[in-house]
């Protein structure tokens, strides 16, 4: 069974926030313990001591459902701090504490490369190596906060580059970058890249890469189209990855290990009409800059207190490693929420060795939908606006036109939860014929309406369009001309000789108020009002149906 409480009446750490707290070295970190039901804390840690008694325990008085305590350390380390009810120790509850010395003492620093020989990059396919400058000072304690600048010499002149040129160290001393192949080779030495600590003179490192050594290369790939689940809530998209030596031959029983990440996603919606693309209004890059899956502080850029996107955004692989065979090659499945598709660029990499060496390579792409679900995808869930939804209706569908009779329009709008929008909102009426009652209304009960009048000339239809927001809709009103008001009639030959077989063909033209001509199929009725003579047919319909017996019909009913 459960129990369900307030999280006020649980013993638990208020201050600070972050599941890993940073703290440089000599200074205090306050620790706030929220004791609803306590009349004491005990407070233990790993690392450091606690200011109160100078030891690793210290059990603190509550006060006002508060106890606090301090941690201090000289050294640089990870502590993991954990307070308890010392009558019940079974309640507690952990934080960790990234203990760096600062970066006023930064005094070596040690540089390493993912890979050190990688390919040239081609089109989409962007081949990279993750360089990692670790800080630290003169006792060889990690250093955070420190301004490390990276540059490069001796490139090929192919576009190879770093991003970013500055990091600046987290609480374990590390600042990462990324280098970026271009489309050249390098020599047998490689690109030279250097890291150095920013203000500190001397203080540097460097490493080599490679850009298409002897290592050869492994390749990337997927399919051109996705699959969609039974379910209809996921798809699979089949990819591959082939690896090859410096002379183009296929590597088989090489281990490639595979990884996935959400690089940037968008915000947007989608046309509301087939094909229902998506539409970017936004792209960002991820929030998690150093791939820690931790919220550290200047990352929640978009202010909704968390990582955005999560990781598992990018999709989970079917496998971690996969191993080539006698061709090169070993296949897998990425495997994503439909939700993501088309909002999400991922990135996969895969590291292998070949010839001794380590390569690395990456591929990045928006994750694809199938064609045929784009109209029932929804819009991005990134987006920070709620999406509308809106539909419209004519009642009737279909009106004379008179340029008297009207259809009356609504439109009807819903949100992403499908709840009726606020009363007030506004929308836009357009109509390609006819008159609106207005060119904008108000909803009422999620519901905003005008009225078409239909045009005092003849066309097929109308197609009247709403607009709110993002969201809009369309609906087609059909017209058909008004009742018979007038007429001419010709005959061709006018004259006839009096002898019992000469003929002369008579045309009716039967038109409404306004001079359109009547609907197809009126009934019209010839008579012979002066004079002899006969009728082929008395009875005659302009189309849609068939002479018989001077009868007309329609349907297969006597009109």
């Amino acid at each position: 069974s459960y129990s369900v409480g307030s999280v006020n009446a649980i013993l638990g750490i208020i201050s600070p926030e972050e599941e890993t707290a940073g703290l440089e070295t000599g200074k205090e970190l306050t620790v706030k313990v929220r004791a609803p039901t306590q009349t004491s804390v005990d407070f233990s840690t790993t690392f450091g001591h606690w200011v109160e008694n100078g030891e690793k325990v210290y059990r603190a008085p509550v006060t006002a459902n508060q106890a606090t305590a301090r941690l201090i350390s000289s050294e640089a380390g990870l502590a993991t701090v954990q307070v308890s009810d010392p009558n019940d120790p079974a309640t507690s509850d952990i934080l960790k504490v990234a203990i760096a010395a600062p970066s006023s003492e930064a005094s070596q620093i040690s540089l390493q490369t993912s890979s050190s020989v990688i390919s040239v990059s081609t089109g989409d396919l962007k081949n990279t190596a993750t360089l990692t400058a670790t800080v630290k000072n003169a006792k060889s304690q990690v250093v955070g906060g420190a301004a490390v600048a990276f540059s490069l010499e001796k490139t090929t002149g192919g576009g190879e580059f770093l991003s970013p040129v500055v990091s600046y160290t987290d609480a374990t001393g590390t600042a990462r970058t990324t280098f970026t192949s271009g489309s050249l080779s390098s020599d047998s030495k490689g690109v030279h890249i250097i890291a150095s600590v920013v203000g500190k003179t001397g203080v540097t490192d460097d490493v080599w890469v490679v850009i298409g050594g002897k290592a050869g290369s492994v390749l990337v790939g997927r399919a051109t189209s996705v699959t969609s689940s039974d379910d209809k809530t996921y798809y699979t998209l089949p990819m591959s990855v082939l690896v090859s030596d410096a002379n183009g031959n296929a590597v088989s029983g090489a281990k490639v290990s595979l990884g996935a990440w959400p690089t940037r996603y968008a915000t947007g919606s989608r046309l509301p009409a087939n094909p229902c693309t998506a539409i970017f209004d936004g792209i960002w890059l991820n929030e998690d800059e150093n791939r820690n899956l931790i919220l550290d502080s200047g990352e929640d850029v978009n202010k909704n207190g968390e990582l955005t996107p999560p990781n598992t955004a990018a999709g989970a692989l079917s496998e971690k490693i996969v191993t080539t065979d006698e061709n090169g090659t070993a296949t897998f499945d990425l495997v994503y929420l439909k939700s993501y598709s088309n909002w999400v660029e991922t990135e996969i990499s895969a590291n292998t060795l070949v010839s001794g060496t380590e390569t690395r390579t990456t591929y990045t792409f928006w994750l694809p939908s199938l064609t045929t679900d784009a109209c029932f995808l929804p819009a991005s869930p990134f987006s920070s606006k709620p999406q509308v939804s809106l539909s419209l209706t004519a009642d009737p569908e279909t009106i004379a036109a008179d340029g008297t009779e009207t259809s009356t329009v609504q439109a009807m709008l819903t949100d992403a939860d499908g709840r009726k929008v606020a009363d007030g909102t506004a929308v836009k009426f357009s109509a390609s014929a006819g008159t609106l009652s207005s060119a904008s209304a108000t909803t009422t009960n999620g519901i905003a309406q005008v009225k078409l009048t239909g045009p005092n000339y003849y066309v097929y239809y109308a197609t009247v369009t709403a607009t709110s927001e993002d969201a809009s809709g369309t609906v087609a009103i059909y017209f058909t001309p008004g009742k018979a008001a007038s007429a001419r009639v010709t005959a061709e030959p006018v004259n006839l000789t009096a002898d019992g077989s000469g003929q002369s063909t008579i045309t009716a033209f039967v038109y409404d108020k306004n001079g359109n001509s009547v609907a197809e199929g009126t009934v019209i009725v010839f008579e012979i009002s002066q004079g002899k003579g006969a009728l082929s047919a008395k009875r005659v319909c302009e189309l849609y149906c068939r002479r018989y017996s001077g009868q007309c019909y329609r349907d297969g009913k006597d009109l």
